[in-house]
């Protein structure tokens, strides 16, 4: 259930960031204070939406920001975060990003089963 991989030390509320790079950062850190990512892992969402664009913008004002596993996905988790003021993600169809749900997996699917 959701509410087994979210922590109340890993939400924040009302992030004031610069732009989407320090939306992520600021969004993800408590999931690295809590055990559940390495720094490595903030780096490796930053990169990818830097290669692939803002794939993990889902929705108008909402991601999910995440990277793979081998990033540094330390335990399964998931951080929220609400920002003050939204930031543009380059992502035409949903900017401004408002809700980051930033997700640490570190379950592998292989085949049909997971």
């Amino acid at each position: 259930m959701i509410r087994d991989l979210v922590n109340t030390k890993t939400i924040r509320l009302q992030l004031d960031a610069a732009d989407w790079r320090d939306a992520i950062t600021q969004a993800a850190q408590p999931m690295v204070q809590e055990g559940l990512i390495s720094e490595g892992y903030i780096a490796g969402i930053i990169e990818s939406a830097e290669v692939s664009g803002p794939y993990f913008v889902l929705a108008p004002h909402i991601a999910l920001p995440h990277a793979p596993r081998e990033k540094g996905a330390l335990k399964t988790g998931l951080g929220i975060a609400v920002l003050k003021t939204p930031v543009a993600f380059n992502s035409q169809a949903n900017d401004p990003v408002k809700y980051l749900f930033t997700l640490s997996a570190t379950l592998r699917c292989t085949g049909r089963t997971c």
